[in-house]
């Protein structure tokens, strides 16, 4: 029996990220978790607290962190939210527990965050906020390529020329 659980599980430490080998997905550290909750916090304003649980839980699961991982961030951001039951169930939903989830292709994930930090904050400090979120999880969400993170005028210029339009 215990060789069955620890095959299921196998737990390695790569770049502070506890990795699991199980389907649930990468399992944050609490220091991580914490890094996260504070990263977003800024951002986290009555009329946004919705979106931006909706969108943080659907980069969360876009770049693989585990369900419990993500409701835990999600539970500490929201301490004292009077709301707290709506926004951790936009983390089952999104994870697929309860309600009808988003497709993969439906979730919005850090370009939904940008646009509500570019909205409260300068597009300096969202940038800045996106770019720690971005190395929180380690290696987890590298891979995607965001333009949504580049200038405007570099983001329309790259637009055009991958539509082979000349400038």
């Amino acid at each position: 029996m215990l060789s069955l659980l620890e095959s299921k599980k196998e737990e390695k430490e790569t770049d502070g990220v506890n990795e699991s080998t199980s389907n649930d997905g990468i399992t944050l550290p609490e220091s991580k978790i914490l890094e996260i909750v504070n990263t977003v916090r800024p951002i986290y304003h009555q009329g946004y607290r919705n979106y931006v649980v909706l969108f943080l839980s659907g980069w969360l699961k876009k770049a693989g962190i585990a369900y419990n991982s993500a409701r835990k961030i999600v539970e500490i951001l929201a301490e004292g939210d009077e709301e707290k039951e709506n926004r951790l169930y936009q983390v089952d939903r999104t994870y697929g527990l309860k309600g009808n989830p988003p497709t993969d292709k439906e979730l919005k994930g850090k370009s939904g965050l940008q646009e509500i930090a570019e909205k409260l904050l300068n597009e300096e400090k969202a940038l800045e906020l996106i770019r720690k979120l971005e190395e929180l999880p380690g290696k987890a969400y590298r891979s995607e390529i965001q333009f949504s993170a580049l200038p405007t005028s570099i983001r329309e210029y790259t637009t055009l020329q991958i539509q082979g339009e000349e400038l």
